[in-house]
């Protein structure tokens, strides 16, 4: 009896153990990152980096925030795309 009881209790710790583990293993959030190669421009002290974006792909300068969370790109006054409607120039 004594045999079957620890086996029992082995058992149910040993599940309890995977199930705290998993757990805390698992990430809370989705974890938003970009990595890309950062140039600094000397003149101007500002930094850049070239992304591929709208359709069809092309290289666009993007001017990188290092206190903040965006990317400012140039305006363009005739920018044509099928999937994507950019904002007016000069909003917010």
């Amino acid at each position: 009896m004594a045999s079957i009881l620890h086996y029992f209790l082995a058992l149910s710790l040993s599940c309890s153990f995977l199930f705290f583990l998993s757990d805390s293993v698992t990430p809370t959030k989705p974890i938003n990152l970009v990595v890309l190669p950062v140039q600094n421009d000397g003149s101007t002290g500002l930094h850049w980096a070239n992304l591929q974006k709208r359709t069809p792909l092309m290289q666009v300068p993007v001017l990188v925030d290092l206190n903040g969370n965006h990317l400012w790109v140039n305006c363009v006054q005739q920018y044509s795309s099928k999937t994507y409607q950019a904002p007016f120039c000069h909003s917010t």
